[in-house]
């Protein structure tokens, strides 16, 4: 087992640092939590900083504190959460399998076929690439907790779970739910795994409890205190008009189809392992059973009209199931195609046994080949560390970079400017659906689109309605923005601070342009 964790660790690790790095949202927090970029009390990103509890905003901190730069420790984090990644898939395909060449393999197939697109329901199922460091590291912390008590690591798998919500508060406690249907439906066969974990998993959430103490000291005077009737009409509103991820679930979507699909397989499975006295294999099917219940009820809940669900649920977004089961699907089987040999080693003659023999060795061939071609496709195709832009780069985001005050960044560009420039804007545009992580900022922030830019988030215009819910406001932004006028644009600088504005080159403003370049527009305002 330790060959195949260094091995599907070592090559997701490289993967995501040098082929696919890209700035981690779990630095931009770390900046916060450190002191790096300091805001104004009321700011409504500054309370979703401080809000947002997760040790990985924590350690983020800490590397920071210590003199890492925002641009490595986001290609270290990228790193990581793709050799996170690669060793969960793979340690699961490995519980069912017994084959660690088998088992590498897995992480690879999901990773650069169409496959790990197909099992994505409402949520990307994202490796690497991808700055959104929580949804990464949520799943494979959680597909990695399992397959280690699958193992009966119990050691190893107890403080995973115990540190699970404190990695990821949402996925830990679908973790722990799952888990817990699952011992109920094993009853007495349970009760070893339950002895093993007990002790380690104290010691996850020991620490786990000391995260959050941390998180809350810090927190307590900077989170507003708002009625809960106020959190729960923005809640509402943005899942009704904007969230993609909250969406109404289509029971026809090819990743729902799969739950299902996985869930029988599953259900008849079992007893066939069961009788061949296997631990590991029948436990990740029921979790796999599970899972897909929890998904599919959260399905169903999903139709309601967002009103009628309690904002808890909401926040918590169950649809996030969906990936764990049709991961673990994937995967696990993957794992039992891999006892194919051994299966007619048994049931069949020896020549049955030498043609599944020639069988696997030819399709471990072919896999291989694909495998191969993609990563050199990969490679070829990414642009790698030099699309990592900062202050540090670029001209124009070197003098936002010396502004005093926020600065104001507008739609169609700007993303992680904080953590780009280390200073503090007044909304992240890109991130508006902070609401459902801190419903406390809804307020602050829904006072500077109002009046900024032009938009109410609890009476949206009908023109920012899309299909994809994309929470995008340029339709009614740009107009505003390019027809303000100087008087204007002072007045709102002096009510809410802001003292710069970055905006996409395509726009242009009647204020004194600083920079520009073909990615960014840099303005001042007047004195």
């Amino acid at each position: 087992m330790s060959f195949l964790l260094v091995t599907t660790g070592g090559a997701g690790f490289l993967l995501g640092a040098l082929v696919k790095p890209s700035w981690q949202v779990s630095v931009e927090s770390g900046q916060a939590l450190a002191g790096l970029v300091t805001y104004p009390a009321g700011n409504a990103f500054y309370i979703y900083h401080l809000k947002l509890w997760t040790i990985v905003n924590q350690l983020s901190a800490l590397a920071l504190t210590v003199g890492f730069s925002e641009r490595t420790l986001s290609i270290l984090v990228s790193g990581a959460i793709a050799a996170l990644s690669y060793c969960a898939v793979g340690l699961c395909a490995f519980a069912t399998s017994r084959n660690a060449w088998w088992a590498i393999a897995a992480p690879f197939l999901l990773d650069f076929t169409q496959a790990r697109e197909a099992l994505a329901v409402t949520y990307p199922m994202d490796f690497m690439g991808t700055p959104h460091t929580y949804g990464v590291v949520g799943l494979a912390w959680t597909l990695l907790t399992i397959s280690l008590l699958a193992l009966e690591r119990y050691t190893a798998g107890g403080i995973f779970l115990g540190l699970a919500p404190a990695v990821h508060p949402s996925m830990g406690a679908w973790c722990w739910l799952t888990l817990l249907l699952v011992f109920a439906w094993s009853g007495r066969r349970a009760s070893k795994m339950i002895r093993g974990v007990s002790k380690s998993a104290c010691v996850g959430l020991a620490i786990a409890a000391a995260s959050f103490l941390t998180q809350f000291a810090l927190m307590r005077n900077v989170v507003p205190e708002v009625d809960p009737q106020t959190q729960a009409r923005f809640v509402s509103e943005w899942v009704s008009f904007f969230d993609y991820h909250r969406r109404k679930i289509d029971f026809g979507w090819p990743g729902v189809r799969l739950t299902m699909a996985a869930a029988v397989i599953a259900l008849y499975l079992i007893p066939l392992w069961n009788a061949a006295r296997d631990r590991a294999t029948p436990f990740l099917l029921r979790i796999i059973v599970v899972a897909s219940a929890v998904a599919l009820l959260a399905a169903a809940i999903s139709r309601l009209p967002a009103s009628s669900v309690p904002p808890r649920i909401l926040m918590l977004m169950p649809t996030r199931v969906f990936l764990l089961a049709n991961l673990t699907a994937a995967a696990a089987l993957f794992g039992v195609l891999g006892r194919f040999p051994a299966v007619g080693s048994r049931i069949g003659p020896r020549r049955g046994e030498s043609a599944s023999r020639w069988i696997g060795v030819l399709a471990g061939v072919v896999l291989a080949a694909f495998i191969g071609q993609r990563v050199i496709d990969r490679v070829r195709s990414s642009a790698g560390t030099s699309a990592m832009v900062d202050y540090t780069s670029s001209p124009v985001l070197a003098s936002a970079s010396t502004t005093p005050g926020l600065i104001l960044v507008g739609t169609e560009c700007c993303a992680l400017t904080q953590l780009r420039t280390r200073r503090p804007v007044l909304v992240e545009t890109g991130g508006l659906d902070q609401i459902m992580y801190a419903p406390e900022s809804a307020p602050a922030m829904n006072e500077a689109l109002k009046a900024v830019y032009g938009v109410d988030l609890l009476r949206p215009q009908e023109i920012l309605r899309s299909p994809a819910f994309n929470e995008d406001l340029t339709p009614v932004t740009r107009p505003l923005w390019e027809a303000r006028s100087p008087e204007e644009w002072k007045n709102l600088a002096d009510a809410f601070g802001f003292t710069a504005v970055l905006t996409n080159p395509n726009w242009t403003l009647k204020l004194p342009e600083v920079r520009r370049d073909s990615e960014y527009a840099l303005y001042r305002l007047p004195p």
